[in-house]
């Protein structure tokens, strides 16, 4: 299988884009969160409390609503990379109109 070095270099791109906007959503939750606790007057302890709190008690919620969709994800890999031997257009086609559901946890 010969995969052509720029298909995979736009493949990875996407990747990375994907990675971006998630990483953009997360900074401005953390921003809103931020400013909420300073709105109700925590301090940055206070607020790091509060944060280990929810850590604690939403991670299995977390962890169970975000487990399937990267089962899914990581079980088309095999399938992406079968695509890149026979048909590198449909598996950059593929990650380009890929998009997560629900905002980050």
């Amino acid at each position: 299988m010969e995969i052509d070095k720029d298909v995979l270099v736009k493949l990875l791109e996407a990747f990375v884009d994907t990675s971006e906007v998630l990483q953009r959503e997360l900074m401005l939750y953390q921003t809103l969160f931020g400013a909420a606790c300073k709105t109700a007057g925590l301090d940055e302890i206070e607020t790091q409390k509060a944060l280990a709190r929810g850590r604690e008690t939403m991670a299995p919620k977390i962890n169970a609503a975000s487990r399937e969709a990267h089962q899914v994800l990581v079980a088309k890999l095999p399938q992406l990379v079968d695509l890149l031997a026979s048909d590198q257009g449909a598996a950059l086609r593929f990650l380009k109109e890929w998009t997560p559901k629900g905002p980050p946890s």
